[in-house]
């Protein structure tokens, strides 16, 4: 997240979706999608907290320049390079804590009506716009004293 403040005027929470028979989980593109949605599932949970764009800066490196290709193998170095505890990250990942986590994201993104990524919500309501306009939604929606950055992004 580049633009000045918006990270403080932003509650981002990423929810997945798959298919879940009985804990067997399908994913469009595969079961490294559905580990690497896991790993991401259990970094959130972990770090938010203490890093709360860590979880994201994550994600965005698992993908990034087409390195989702190396999803879940990329996912240790990408939390390293963000400072998050690859060890935690991968003992949540592996246990029934990370599965739980998953399903409970999925049951989310269903009642949500969310059957494909990315859906994004701001302000409760489906963005449907494209790339490149998300943060001036979000700038026009905030109600508080604009960050610096949505200056650069209402232009």
């Amino acid at each position: 997240m580049q633009a000045e403040g918006l990270p403080d005027i932003i509650n981002m929470k990423e929810y997945f979706v798959a298919l879940d028979n009985n804990g067997n989980f399908q994913c469009l593109h595969g079961p490294g999608e559905c580990t690497g949605d896991i790993i991401l599932g259990c970094a959130y949970n972990l770090t938010v907290d203490k890093f709360p764009w860590g979880w994201w800066n994550m994600s965005v490196c698992m993908q990034a320049d087409n390195a989702f290709n190396n999803i879940p193998g990329n996912a240790e170095g990408c939390a390293k390079k963000y400072g998050l505890d690859w060890s935690s990250i991968n003992a949540c990942a592996t246990s029934d804590m990370g599965k739980a986590l998953f399903k409970k994201s999925l049951e989310f993104s269903q009642g949500q009506g969310v059957d494909a990524t990315p859906t994004t919500k701001i302000a409760g309501q489906f963005y449907e716009g494209g790339a490149n306009n998300p943060l001036r939604v979000i700038c026009n929606a905030y109600t508080g004293t604009a960050p610096p950055g949505c200056n650069s992004v209402m232009d």
